[in-house]
């Protein structure tokens, strides 16, 4: 409104004056249309962006839980694959063992069977190939099973 609007209504100028200056204060207090509309733009945005971003962190927390069940597996499978070695090396000893021990008792007539009657825990394989015991563990043997000889 302007001051000449006011007087026609019959107020006087120093009222007018008055009023218009409280129009003016409440003016202040007030956002523009344009700048609300903007405000308001920004916040759909960033309230789609919160949104988006819990989405990301939770797919993130799905692959983390992934990636920590897939390395126990892995690590599991390494600690199997360690036993599984372990086994395959004790298969070779025993082997090599057997067949060097064969191979030393080739000239008996009962190879195999004192080869049985021996304790293959009291003999030492080093890795010259060479067996630690095995003369002791031969005549203790004989002694136990003279027939064999």
């Amino acid at each position: 409104m302007k001051k000449k609007q006011l007087m026609q209504l019959g107020l006087t100028e120093e009222l007018s004056i008055k009023i218009l200056a409280l129009c003016k204060e409440e003016q202040n207090v007030f956002i523009p249309k344009e700048r609300f509309d903007e405000i308001n733009r920004k916040k759909k945005e960033l309230e789609w962006q919160v949104m988006h971003q819990k989405e990301q962190i939770d797919e993130m927390s799905g692959c983390n839980l992934i990636y920590r069940s897939l390395k126990e597996e892995m690590l599991r499978l390494l600690w199997q694959a360690g036993e599984e070695k372990k086994k395959e090396e004790e298969r070779y000893r025993d082997l090599l063992l057997y067949s060097l021990l064969l191979e030393r008792l080739s000239s008996y007539k009962y190879a195999e069977l004192i080869l049985k009657k021996m304790d293959r825990k009291r003999l030492t394989l080093t890795p010259e190939g060479e067996i630690l015991g095995a003369e002791e563990e031969i005549e203790r043997v004989r002694t136990a099973w003279k027939e064999l000889f």
